[in-house]
């Protein structure tokens, strides 16, 4: 993997910055494949880049603009995507295990088979986001929009909701300390989660994974 100093980087940015205000000058930042391990891009302006494949591993991304961004098969493990944009962004493949990716915009980022195993995503917006075949094991999805996110075939079999951690196994799901068959959280769900304090939208993500684990078949 090619590796950067930061002087090097910064002369890549700054074109790429001239490339978003203007197509014709500068030039769009190729980083792909880069080992960009342990950096600190906080604040960077990484519209549309192409960091496919790069090693993005515990590198400060808190607030950077990445929408339409290329982080397809990246790895971004234990990254700090803390209110980033990555709107649209794709992230096919891309690890983001144990990311840091709360209150961050990923509305309709495709992340199609991505890690997200362990990954803090409360407060993310991922409304119209492919989560086709993603694995969310163990996910923080507390005050996440998962408004028309695609959860088909999705690995969750354990995740953070609200206040508690709940998980899924042999038809039946337990969230905090209450274990019912899936039938009678689908029915429920709305009346158990009032009664135990969850916000309105955790609610409704409670709609949203339930039917989604519907589908899972074991």
């Amino acid at each position: 993997m090619k590796t950067y100093t930061q002087e090097e980087l910064k002369v890549i940015l700054d074109k790429h910055q001239e490339w978003i205000n203007d197509p014709n000058t500068g030039g769009r930042a190729d980083l792909s494949k880069a080992n960009l391990s342990g950096t600190n891009l906080s604040q960077a302006n990484l519209y549309g880049a192409n960091l496919s494949g790069a090693d993005l591993s515990k590198v400060n991304l808190s607030r950077d603009n990445l929408s339409r961004a290329n982080l397809s098969w990246a790895n971004l493990s234990q990254a700090n995507l803390y209110g980033a944009n990555l709107y649209g962004s794709g992230l096919i493949g891309a690890n983001l295990s144990r990311a840091n990716l709360s209150w961050a915009n990923l509305s309709q980022a495709n992340l199609l088979q991505a890690n997200l195993s362990r990954a803090n995503l409360s407060g993310a917006n991922l409304s119209g986001a492919k989560l086709s075949q993603a694995n969310l094991y163990g996910a923080n999805l507390s005050e996440a929009d998962l408004s028309k996110a695609d959860l088909t075939f999705t690995s969750i079999y354990s995740f953070t909701l609200g206040k508690d951690f709940g998980y899924y196994f042999n038809g039946r799901v337990k969230i905090g300390c209450i274990e019912l068959p899936l039938e009678q959280w689908l029915k429920d769900y709305k009346k158990i989660g009032r009664e135990n304090g969850y916000t309105s939208q955790d609610i409704k993500n409670y709609s949203i994974i339930l039917k989604a684990l519907s589908k899972i078949k074991q």
